[in-house]
């Protein structure tokens, strides 16, 4: 269970930082892992951001609260805690989602920005990420991410996306299911004065609507860190699965939301950095 015990010190210093470092503004970052929520807390560097703080702390809350152990009230008390314990400005991370409800009604004044990627993208940046770097996981945070995966009833795989389950991997319906139910999530809770939405490769673009949102000045974001935390290697899994098949479930689950914010990406060819199958030779042979 999540443990936050202080001396007597400390709890008084936690009391006194709001009254000698008023926030200059207050703000959450609620997008999915590999949207840019890296580089949205470089951007702001110059204030007291950062990316995923006291992580497993917040992987116990959601995990506490979802199974019963905790009560609402309680995990308040325990945000509360946290908050005052780091008292930061931005909060990038998107374990903010899982507790997006309770966020909204404890910081009334607290603004949101989500950061949104297309969906072929995305897939293929978290299964880098995750064969890349899935080992500096702790055993904790490995264990959450499974115990949050079947929370959402993964399903099964099927000969289309049967390189997935051997690089072991959730079913592609699983991921493109996660993608629109977070971002859609996020759009339906957060009322449209809160929300900043923007897509991951137009945050260098939009710092002066970001910077207006929050009502700071634009020369105080680091545009130069817009686009941080990039792959450290590509392994192409998102190519190895069958492709009528990937655009058959992206259209089925991601549509609505594709069509919003990429209505420019109709298909996985149109995706940044991809082309399909067909077109990389002439037979169509992989």
């Amino acid at each position: 269970m999540l443990n936050l015990d202080q001396d007597a010190a400390s709890r008084v210093k936690d009391w006194l930082r709001p009254h000698l470092r008023p926030r200059r503004f207050h703000a959450f970052g609620v997008g999915m892992p590999k949207t840019g929520t890296t580089s949205l807390a470089g951007v702001f560097s110059r204030y007291r951001a950062a990316h995923e703080p006291e992580r497993e702390h917040y992987m116990r809350l959601i995990k506490a609260r979802a199974i019963g152990e905790l009560s609402d009230s309680a995990v308040r008390e325990q945000l509360r805690r946290l908050d005052r314990r780091r008292w930061l400005e931005l909060n990038s991370s998107w374990t903010n989602y899982a507790l997006l409800d309770l966020l909204l009604d404890e910081y009334p004044r607290a603004k949101f920005v989500l950061t949104i990627r297309d969906c072929y993208s995305w897939l293929d940046s978290i299964f880098n990420e995750v064969l890349a770097r899935g080992r500096y996981h702790s055993e904790y945070q490995l264990q959450f991410q499974r115990w949050y995966a079947e929370s959402l009833s993964p399903g099964s795989h099927q000969d289309s996306d049967r390189v997935l389950e051997e690089h072991g991997f959730w079913p592609l319906d699983f991921w493109l299911r996660a993608w629109n139910q977070h971002n859609a999530q996020v759009l339906a809770l957060v009322p449209a004065d809160r929300l900043f939405v923007v897509r991951t490769q137009d945050i260098r673009r939009e710092i002066p609507g970001l910077a207006e949102f929050l009502g700071l000045p634009p020369d105080r974001l680091q545009a130069e860190r817009s686009h941080e935390h990039t792959a450290a290697a590509r392994f192409g899994l998102v190519r190895k699965i069958d492709e009528s098949y990937l655009q058959a479930r992206a259209e089925a689950r991601c549509a609505e939301l594709m069509k919003k914010f990429f209505p420019e990406i109709r298909c996985l060819s149109d995706a940044p950095g991809f082309r399909s199958r067909a077109a990389l030779s002439p037979s169509g042979a992989p």
